[in-house]
């Protein structure tokens, strides 16, 4: 599940409007692998909620969603390296930490 602290969010518009090198589509989050799952008792964690998620046997995903359950049950994953090539350096890169500094 891709995410981004919206300072890094930002950060990463200021510098499309002033590098005149950048052009094209650039992923705007942090490639951590970071699954559904794992942002969800995160969050509840530092919210201090317990969580508890049922996992659905991929087969009932399968007939309930069709063709869509390959990206339910793959995910997909995303790179940040186009824009970590123009030299953009995300600040916010560990999601307990993000989360925790949204709080204040």
């Amino acid at each position: 599940m891709p995410w981004i602290h919206i300072d890094d969010l930002s950060e990463i518009y200021l510098k499309a409007i002033t590098d005149e090198h950048m052009h094209g589509a650039y992923n705007a989050c942090i490639t951590d692998n970071t699954t559904n799952s794992g942002f969800s008792k995160t969050l509840a964690t530092i919210l201090g909620y317990s969580i508890w998620l049922p996992k659905v046997p991929a087969f009932i995903l399968k007939l309930t969603l069709g063709e869509m359950s390959k990206a339910v049950l793959k995910g997909q994953r995303v790179s940040s390296q186009k824009i970590q090539k123009t030299g953009f350096e995300f600040q916010f890169t560990d999601l307990e930490k993000t989360l925790l500094s949204c709080l204040h």
